[in-house]
């Protein structure tokens, strides 16, 4: 018989400080995956490298709901999703771009300016999002064109076999 660990775990990340960009913006994330399934998984951005919280972190993880083969449930809905990335390059600190699955098909979120709602198909480990409406707010320029981005990678998406990557 396996014995449940003791919380809080104590984990450390090594990391190359030469590769820390002073200009970026840097996050973790965690999962915790049993047979590949993920049953653990922290559901808010954790900022790190910054003057508040130069080289520590506490990451508080959620426990997922029982994936059901049916519906998909477990990895995806009922969770809103905080893009820490897109398309490879960053986001801008507090701006959340975010999107929330629910089980019956709709979605919601903010593209970082303006909210949005929708409609997404969730077939095994496909996934169709659209066609979203938003709303139409005057956004900064540089958050106009991360909004812009978001949507254009929500639209491309194809599977939600991967979190965490748009």
């Amino acid at each position: 018989m396996s014995r449940a660990p003791q919380v809080p775990i104590p984990f450390e990340l090594i990391y190359d400080d030469g590769m820390i960009d002073q200009r970026h913006s840097y996050a973790v994330s965690a999962r915790i995956r049993v047979d590949d399934k993920i049953v653990f998984r922290n559901t808010s951005a954790h900022l790190v490298l910054t003057r508040d919280n130069p080289d520590r972190v506490e990451l508080m993880m959620d426990m997922m709901p029982a994936t059901s083969a049916a519906t998909g449930a477990g990895t995806l809905f009922g969770i809103t999703w905080v893009a820490e990335d897109i398309g490879g390059g960053g986001v801008i600190d507090k701006a959340r771009s975010t999107i929330t699955f629910a089980a019956g098909g709709a979605v919601n979120g903010s593209g970082g300016c303006n909210n949005f709602s929708g409609t997404a198909k969730v077939d095994g480990d496909r996934i169709e999002i659209g066609p979203l409406a938003a709303t139409q707010k005057a956004c900064i320029s540089a958050l106009a064109d991360q909004e812009q981005k978001f949507f254009t990678a929500l639209a491309n998406a194809r599977s939600g076999t991967k979190p965490g990557r748009l």
